[in-house]
Formats: structure tokens, C-alpha cells, sequence
């Protein structure tokens, strides 16, 4: 691609509130009939995650990301998730020589298993209880290990409990497990868990098992990128319940009690030690090589992924995880979703239409997952719930997600990795740019954010792109998603159409041979006008959560929209001011240096913007602290790492332009900011900067200090687990006699990711 000329894109939108320089009074309130999108916070709309996620935070947001999805006490869920035609032999086989060897016919109970001792709390050493569980079940599951002979899975799963220690691998959170499902030989670590079991030492605290559970799951989920659903059991007492964790939210068993039911236990167990990848909630559709490394096969091409870029902080939601590929000597990115299956319009469709426009990711292939003949979706596990079932209408309004994949090209670097100021600038110049092309061609992105504005750097050791790589198919999937062609069922492959094919050679793709900017994840955009021209009614068209970005999002989308207005292009500029401002709070270099003197969210001016009960108070926070230029020197750019000292006055150049002086004599509205007039503003202030800043870790002690020096977020002490669980229990799954409407594998790779979500999601249609 080569660089095209700045685009002016008029809005023609109501006009922002405008502030006098005396205290302000924040917008009103939004009216309810316009509140279509009620957002709820989420653990990864916070960029810090990683970094300082603490119990305190989990557990609320957790709690509200997770509301409305609970469906509790479905009866069959055992027997639906574990059925005896996928076990390596008879399941009537496998009961059998656990019974002979584990059960007490006379007792009518299990063989060396004391509830009591197994759960108490005040009479035995800490720990003790949980090793004995793991102890049991292992010695169950050798018995049906050893029932499979040359059946046998053909890596063996084994349980163990270090529930004293802290997992590592995975946010920085400490959560403890009680008893851990892994393959043998593996250390304990969140990549490595298959499933988990919490011990409590009464059936009334099945309500703080789940809460353990779910923290457990949102570990997991964050650090295995092949996780397709997550499964935790519960022992409380004797009573013993399967939850499955999955991109809908959360399904439960009915509890049973492990004496009166013991082939259902021993039905868990198997399921399991025995089931395939696919069972316990892993992706069978990647292939592992022998020597470690992995393949997808998208539109009957196989790529190897070579790096995990990305894995998002969440359960509930898309839940994107984005890797590297490499095939025939070409990267590409391949990027896997769970999107709401009523979304009118899917990224691939966008990318389709966006496929002309310079500065946006290039489709090359889209599809649905399908693993044993059968489109991946949350709702294959939840089939079993009965017209009969008493959350039937919760169930009704809850969200289908459908897996996805999506193979784009060119590979860039994230934002932060800027290699200087004016490199920048540049970049983000580039991005608004892209962006204006897109509002030409009648598509609103609406999720600018800090993770979807990317640096590409074209290589320049090669003679020519065109030479160096091959030609790139791009795939036009004409089939129904929704009815995807069949393929061989004992293939997972994604169902694609190839009927239509474009070539496109990455040299096409290429931006310019300086750094530019490029503009990822078009899964939230819309189009806003027909071929005509006329602008498009804008509906509800998922049920699900629409991914925003707290820090970055428009203080008028916070708040709410007045009745009439509507997410514009105005919005997505303002979230490009909030991206450059962030980057100035939190960065003390160039090269991905995150400062080191200041835990930007500990600050008590800018938390607010983070965290609150409330999104609509997160609006209200940060519409004050940009009001009035003095208002924002102090609370705001004074807080800019030394570094940024000469954008200053570009920050303050465009918060004027966002929230211009409003004069009471004259109450005229100003016109809404263009991309031009952004544009304007960071090339004047661009051009002075040099091209090397000649900045160092060593030379900024203020920002940054030593390279040895340690965040002072790494310093903080996070208080016990089984302490911090008094103040955040969630509500207790219904009890079967008296039941109440609820509210609401490992990655088979060996390194760790990098990990950045910066993403929040928003209950409701968009």
C-alpha cells in the first residue's frame, strides 16, 4: 500500500457538552429508553491486568462479568458432557473394576474416604484434606487407567494438590487450587492445569467452591491459548458439583452426593483421565507436532504457529486469541474468537468490505471451527437443557457463541513499540488516516484502543516483498456461516468456501517502507450507510457483550448517549486522544518501557477512569478531569513521564479541541473536531521532534531508573486467599429442594505468552 492524502470526514453529529472553566457539572444523565448497551466492567478492561491484578478486583468483576449466564442444577449434564459412547472401552467396564476395588458394598461407601477428615478445618494440618482428595482420585483413576489397557489415552493424567503454593504461569493474582487434573511429568502451572477441584468442608459453602472455581477458570482462560471451556468441581462435604466454564458464562450439575451416586463420581473421574483434548475443554483442531511445534489448517492450508501474541482476560465474551503463523517462508496472523451468533455483520464480512482501504489488516481466509463434523459453539453443551428446566427463560436471553478464525496479513508490532516520538506521531497519524478511509467507505470501527492500533515495519533486507514471499489467497467465504459447508468428519477443519479467490500479494499489502500505522479488530465495527448512500437504522444484533476499552472510550459513550444520538466517527477520535495520553502516563520510553516510579493505576486521579461502581461514573471522572485546561495540567499532564515533556503541548492542544471552552453568551455549538484537524494538530507538533530521542533506561532515573530496578507495583502485598474470600462470596448456586433463579486443556505449548488485554465488555446488543 502506498500513503494516501489526509481525509476530512465531516461528522455531522449532536454537538459534546460543552464546560466552563469554573467547576463543572458533568452531561446528565442519559434517558433509559437510549441506553441500549449497558456496559459492565471487566477485569480486561483494565491495561494493568497483568501486572497488579489482585483477589480484591477478581472477584467483583468476575461476579458481574459472569451475571445473568449461572444456569444451575441441569439435570443430564454429566452424562451429556462424558456419554458412554466417547470412553476407550464400556463404561459399564470401567464401573465395574472401580467398584471391585474402591467401593464398600456394605459400608455403602468408599474405600479409604473420611468426609470428615477430608474436610475439616480445625483438626488436621493445613492441606492435609486436600492431598488425601488428590490421593483418592488418583488411585481411582490408575484403576480405570490400568481397566483401558492398550485403550488408554497416551498421555496419562494424574491429579495432585499443592494447595499451599500459589500456581505460577499465570496473572499475578495468588489463587491456590486445591486439587489439580495435569499430564504426568508436567510441573504445576496455570498452563499446564486441566481442571480443578475445590474442597469445602460443608454443603452451605457450595456458593465460596464457585467463587474459587471461577477465579481458577479466569486464570486458566488467561494463560491457555487453546482453551475452549474450563471444568471445576466442587467437594463440599459430599456433595459434589461439575461447573463448566465456557464463553456464554458458567452451566452447572445437579449436586450429587458421592455415596448415593457413586457411578456418577466415577463417571467425572473417567471423564476426565480418559476423555480426549476435546472433552476437558482443549482444541483438538491444533495439531502438535512431535517436536513441539503446532499447525492450524484454515481453508486446506496448514500454518504453523510460531508465537503467541495475544490472550484476553476473560471468560465470558469473544475472548480473542491472536498467534503468529508462518507459511511457505510468509507470517501471517491468525486470530480466534467466540462471537455472539446473532451479530449481523462478522469481522470477516467488514474486512470484505474494507478490503480497498489502506491501513487496515487484509483478510486472507474466515471460518467457523468445527471439531468431529460439528460447528464449535457454546451452545453443543448446553443442548441438554429441558423445556422443563426452571432457568429456561434466563437461558433463552443468554448469548450463542460461535468459534471463528480469521487469517489476515501483514504481521505488525504493538503500538508501544515505538521506536521514538516522532515514529509515534507517525503512526498514529497513519492509523487516524486509516480510519477517515473506513469512515468513507461507510464503516465506524469503534473499538479504537491501545492494543488495536499497530506499527508495521516493512523488512528491508529483502529485494522485493513480492519476491521474497508468496502470493496470499484471499478466500471469499460465500457460504452461510450459519450453515457452513460439510467437511470430512474425521477432519477439524474450518468450514470454508473457496469458490471465490482473489490473489493478493503481501507486496500489496506493504504501507510504505517507513513505519505506519495499521488498524486491527473490526469485530465490533458497523456499517452506517447503504450502497446508496442513505444512513443504515442501526439495531440490536446480539445479545451478548460488546468489547470496549475503559481507558480509551469516549467520556459520552461512558456516560450514555442522549436520545438521538449515536456512536460516531467523533467518538473513535476521541479515543485516539485517550490512546496517545495513556501511552504518556504509563510509558517512560521508547521500546516498550513502562515506567517504573509510578503505578499509573494507584494514581487517585486517574484510577477513576479504571475502576468505579459504576461505568457511567468512570464517564463522569474523566469528563472532569478534561473540563478545563487548568483541571487537566494538574490532575492529568503533570503526571506525564519525562520522556513526554515536549508533547505536553500537543496533549493540551487536542483536549481543547475534544472539550472546547463553552461560552454561556454564546451558546453556538462549535463543530465537532475532523480527522483533519487532528491530524493538523500532531504535525505540527511532530515536526521538530528528532528521529532518535536517544533516550535509555540508564539516563532516565525519574521515569524509569535501572534496568534491575523493580515496579513498585511488584512490591505489594496481596493478602491470604483463603482471607480475601470472606469479603467477596458470590451468591450460592440454588439448593435442588428449594430452587432459586440464579443471577447469573492446558495449552499444550511449553513457553509463556505475552500477554496485554486491554479490554472491558459491555452486557447487551450492539
Amino acid at each position: 500500500m502506498s500513503n494516501s492524502s489526509q481525509h476530512s470526514v465531516a461528522l455531522k453529529t449532536a454537538q459534546e457538552p460543552r464546560t466552563t472553566p469554573e467547576p463543572v457539572t458533568p452531561p446528565p444523565h442519559p434517558h433509559p429508553k437510549f441506553q441500549t448497551t449497558p456496559f459492565i466492567r471487566k477485569l480486561s478492561g483494565n491495561p494493568t491486568t497483568k501486572k497488579s491484578l489482585k483477589h480484591i478486583q477478581m472477584d467483583p468483576a468476575l461476579k458481574e462479568e459472569l451475571a445473568g449466564s449461572q444456569l444451575v442444577h441441569v439435570e443430564g449434564l454429566i452424562e451429556h458432557l462424558f456419554p458412554d459412547s466417547l470412553f476407550p472401552v464400556q463404561f459399564e467396564k470401567l464401573e465395574d473394576a472401580v467398584r471391585r476395588k474402591h467401593w464398600s458394598a456394605s459400608l455403602k461407601n468408599w474405600n479409604n474416604y473420611n468426609p470428615i477428615l477430608f474436610t475439616s478445618t480445625t483438626k488436621t494440618k493445613t492441606g492435609t484434606g486436600e492431598t488425601a482428595l488428590a490421593t483418592f482420585l488418583d488411585e481411582i483413576s490408575k484403576t480405570l487407567l490400568n481397566t483401558c489397557g492398550k485403550s488408554k489415552p497416551p498421555q496419562p493424567r494424574s491429579w495432585i494438590s499443592e494447595s499451599q503454593k500459589s500456581l505460577t504461569g499465570g496473572p499475578d493474582a495468588r489463587r491456590k487450587p486445591d486439587v489439580c487434573l495435569l499430564e504426568k511429568g508436567q510441573d504445576l502451572t496455570w498452563s499446564s492445569v486441566l481442571a480443578v477441584v475445590e474442597l469445602k468442608s460443608r454443603r452451605a459453602e457450595a456458593g465460596k467452591a464457585l467463587v474459587r472455581l471461577t477465579n481458577h477458570a479466569f486464570m486458566a482462560f488467561s494463560t491457555q491459548d487453546e482453551r475452549r471451556f474450563f471444568i471445576g468441581v466442587s467437594v463440599c462435604f459430599t456433595d459434589i458439583c461439575v461447573y463448566i466454564f465456557d464463553r456464554s458464562g458458567v452451566i452447572g450439575s445437579k449436586p450429587f452426593d458421592m455415596r448415593k451416586n457413586s457411578n456418577l463420581l466415577i463417571r467425572v473421574i473417567a471423564g476426565l483421565v480418559l476423555g480426549s483434548v476435546d472433552l476437558i475443554g482443549l482444541d483438538s483442531s491444533i495439531r502438535h507436532g512431535e517436536d513441539g511445534t503446532r499447525y492450524i489448517t484454515i481453508a486446506r492450508l496448514e500454518y504453523e504457529l510460531t508465537k503467541t501474541l495475544f490472550i484476553s482476560d476473560s471468560i465470558r465474551g469473544r475472548s480473542t486469541v491472536c498467534w503468529q503463523a508462518r507459511r511457505n517462508n510468509t507470517d501471517y496472523i491468525i486470530k480466534n474468537t467466540w462471537s455472539d451468533n446473532l451479530r449481523i455483520q462478522t469481522e470477516a464480512d467488514i474486512l470484505r468490505l474494507a478490503k480497498d482501504v489502506d491501513g487496515i489488516a487484509h483478510l486472507v481466509a474466515a471460518g467457523m471451527v468445527r471439531l468431529n463434523g460439528k460447528v464449535d459453539s457454546t451452545a453443543n453443551i448446553r443442548a441438554c437443557i429441558c423445556e422443563d428446566y426452571h432457568l429456561k427463560a434466563l437461558y433463552d436471553k443468554l448469548e450463542v457463541r460461535l468459534h471463528r478464525r480469521l487469517v489476515t496479513f501483514p504481521v505488525a508490532d504493538k503500538l508501544t513499540s515505538f521506536k521514538s516520538k516522532r515514529e509515534l506521531l507517525t503512526v498514529l497519524i497513519s492509523a487516524i488516516e486509516a480510519h477517515g478511509r473506513l469512515v468513507d467507505k461507510h464503516i465506524l470501527h469503534r473499538d479504537i484502543s491501545i492494543a488495536n492500533i499497530m506499527i508495521y515495519r516493512p523488512k528491508v533486507n529483502s529485494t522485493s516483498a513480492d519476491q521474497s514471499v508468496e502470493t496470499v489467497q484471499t478466500i471469499e467465504d460465500c457460504a452461510s456461516e450459519a450453515s457452513p459447508s460439510p467437511v470430512d468428519s474425521s477432519a477439524n477443519l474450518l468450514s470454508i468456501s473457496s469458490n471465490q479467490c482473489s490473489t493478493l500479494t503481501p507486496a500489496q499489502a506493504t504501507l510504505s517502507q517507513a513505519a505506519t500505522g495499521i488498524l486491527i479488530d473490526l469485530d465490533y465495527a458497523l456499517i452506517t450507510h447503504d450502497a446508496q448512500g442513505n444512513k443504515l437504522k442501526r439495531q440490536s444484533d446480539a445479545t451478548g457483550h460488546r468489547t470496549g476499552t475503559l481507558p480509551f472510550m469516549a467520556t459520552r459513550i461512558l456516560i450514555g448517549l442522549k436520545p438521538g444520538e449515536e456512536h460516531e466517527a467523533r467518538h473513535d477520535l476521541e479515543s485516539f486522544f485517550y490512546v496517545l495520553l495513556w501511552i504518556t502516563l504509563q510509558y517512560a520510553g521508547p521500546d516498550d518501557a513502562e515506567r517504573q516510579d509510578l503505578n499509573i493505576e494507584d494514581d487517585e486521579d486517574i484510577n477513576p477512569w479504571i475502576e468505579g461502581k459504576t461505568v457511567q461514573r468512570l464517564g463522569r471522572a474523566k469528563f472532569m478531569a478534561m473540563a478545563t485546561q487548568h483541571i487537566f495540567q494538574d490532575v492529568v499532564t503533570s503526571k506525564c513521564t519525562k520522556y513526554f515533556a515536549d508533547l505536553v503541548p500537543c496533549l493540551e492542544e487536542l483536549r481543547e479541541i475534544f472539550f472546547p471552552y463553552f461560552n454561556p453568551k454564546d451558546p453556538k455549538p462549535t463543530p465537532p473536531p475532523t480527522h483533519r484537524d487532528i491530524i493538523e494538530i500532531l504535525r505540527k507538533h511532530m515536526q521538530p521532534l528528532p528521529e532518535n530521542d536517544n533516550w535509555s533506561r540508564e539516563n532516565d532515573p525519574i521515569g524509569y531508573g535501572s534496568i534491575t530496578r523493580k515496579r513498585k507495583v511488584d512490591n505489594v502485598e496481596e493478602e491470604d486467599e483463603d482471607d480475601e474470600e470472606q469479603s467477596a462470596d458470590y451468591d450460592s448456586p440454588p439448593q435442588p429442594a428449594t430452587p432459586k433463579r440464579a443471577k447469573t486443556a492446558p495449552s499444550r505449548m511449553t513457553g509463556q505468552p505475552s500477554r496485554k488485554s486491554s479490554r472491558i465488555q459491555s452486557m447487551a446488543p450492539s
